[in-house]
């Protein structure tokens, strides 16, 4: 009920102008609709009788009588709507926040791996170079050791080439 919804009693109602349950920068839309008699639904501002803002729906017609236009309009709150679409918002902007320090996390991850395999790599390169290197090292060292034990033997051939 339009009482209901404004405030105002329907004693009260009765008589008023439109432009009373609007906010002033809605009048001329209102007026442009009443103008090209169009039915198409579109929001304004309303107030009601403690002066709070309300959004709402209207849709009109216009309709004669006795030669005479007047203006049918049906209104629905969209004060309900209007809070979940804000709040539907936030939590979308909430949402996106946490997406991107996910992502973010996930990079870090994702970077930190790329270094510990990169890391694990190259000791795995150092590796097989040592191992390379041991090899002929450990060649030397026997022969050095062949060669320690003989003169400890006395069984090493100085002039023997």
């Amino acid at each position: 009920m339009c009482s209901e919804l404004f405030g105002y009693t329907k004693a009260e109602l009765i008589g008023m102008n439109r432009f009373d349950l609007v906010h002033k920068n809605e009048i001329k839309k209102i007026r442009k609709k009443k103008q090209t008699n169009s039915q198409a639904s579109y929001e304004v501002i309303a107030i009601n009788k403690e002066g709070t803002l309300l959004p709402v729906l209207v849709r009109g017609s216009n309709i004669t009588k006795n030669n005479v236009t007047h203006r049918v309009s049906i209104i629905l709150d969209l004060t309900e709507l209007k809070k979940t679409q804000k709040a539907l918002e936030l939590l979308n902007k909430d949402l996106a926040i946490k997406v991107i320090e996910e992502v973010d996390k996930n990079k870090k991850k994702d970077l930190q791996l790329l270094h510990q395999a990169r890391h694990a790599q190259m000791g795995e390169l150092i590796n097989m170079i040592a191992h390379q290197w041991r090899q002929p090292l450990n060649a030397i060292a026997a022969t050095i050791m062949n060669i320690q034990l003989q003169l400890s033997l006395e069984k090493f051939d100085l002039d023997k080439k």
